[in-house]
């Protein structure tokens, strides 16, 4: 999923979500979700899009914590979340 970045609004589920990035170090920019009221980290590949959206968000404090991290051990500590899937899923029992 690529959604455009910079503070541009979004159509997702029928809603609509802006996206701020607030910084980008390397390859990687850091970005607040107006609609989820959370920040995320996504890789950096072209100016404009969010290549690996996720549901999870976390506090800034929480996002800067995990990439000083990871720039000294190389290492992502960040939990990894993945888009919305559709379909049909089974119940758990």
């Amino acid at each position: 999923m690529s959604s455009q970045l910079d503070g541009c609004k979004s159509h997702m589920a029928g809603t609509m979500a802006a996206f701020w990035v607030v910084g980008i170090v390397g390859q990687i920019a850091i970005w607040f979700n107006d609609h989820e009221d959370g920040f995320q980290r996504t890789a950096y590949e072209r100016p404009g899009e969010i290549t690996e959206y996720g549901s999870l968000q976390f506090k800034l404090e929480e996002i800067m914590q995990h990439l000083l991290i990871e720039l000294e051990t190389g290492e992502r500590t960040l939990p990894r979340s993945s888009e919305p899937l559709l379909g049909v899923f089974r119940q758990r029992r």
